[in-house]
């Protein structure tokens, strides 16, 4: 009897060395990439940096813009056939005459309005960055959950699948009354544990998976199929 314990307990401490063996070999560092770039094309708040940053860019623009307002340009104009001096034309001249003046308080707050421009543009750059660098580090996180978890569940699986044998096997020796009642009830115990155990790693596996196709904007199954 301690024999066959030994035995079930060996078989779920190895199935779970192999799990943590195996989880990094699994990992597609190309498929990862592109699931990134899926997110960053997908991601609603990116949408919202991004169109951010251009708007701070059109700000730097309009302030340097703003250098034109300090100059006023103004013309008259009197035809020929009049006199060039009366009351109502006090110009010395006829045809047209042209003026422009400079206004010093537009000189000097306009720099000042374009360094505030280009600290927003600076900020605005850095929101985007430091967003895109958030973003892909929850794809990553998200994918090894995954990769582990479809990787968990495949073991559970063939766990089930083991302990379902090596129950049918003892079911003949115990009928046959090789075994005694103990030991085909841990026996049944560990297939109940392992489908319990397979059940519990399903429905993680499909909340993380849930997860990465939210963070991407898309499904896997799609992605697949381009």
């Amino acid at each position: 009897m301690k024999n066959w314990i030994f035995i079930l307990f060996a078989l779920t401490f190895l199935s779970n060395v192999n799990a943590q063996e195996s989880v990094i070999g699994k990992i597609d560092y190309q498929y990862l990439e592109k699931l990134i770039q899926l997110a960053k094309e997908n991601d609603l708040r990116k949408q919202i940096f991004e169109a951010t940053e251009v708007s701070a860019r059109v700000g730097v623009t309009a302030a340097k813009a703003s250098y034109l307002d300090m100059f006023h340009a103004s013309y008259f104009y009197r035809p020929d056939n009049k006199p060039s001096m009366n009351i109502g034309n006090p110009y010395l001249v006829n045809g047209f005459q042209l003026g422009a003046s400079l206004s010093l308080s537009t000189l000097f707050r306009t720099p000042g309005l374009v360094k505030q421009a280009k600290q927003q543009r600076t900020i605005a750059e850095l929101e985007l960055q430091e967003y895109e660098l958030s973003l892909a580090n929850k794809v990553k996180s998200q994918y090894y959950s995954y990769v582990m978890l479809n990787n968990q569940l495949a073991i559970n699986t063939q766990s089930v699948q083991d302990n379902q044998l090596m129950l049918s096997q003892m079911k003949g020796q115990f009928e046959l009354g090789e075994i005694d009642l103990e030991t085909y009830n841990v026996a049944k115990s560990a297939l109940a544990v392992a489908k319990s155990s397979l059940i519990q790693t399903e429905v993680e596996f499909l909340v993380a998976k849930d997860a990465l196709e939210a963070l991407i904007g898309t499904t896997l199954e799609e992605i697949t199929d381009r």
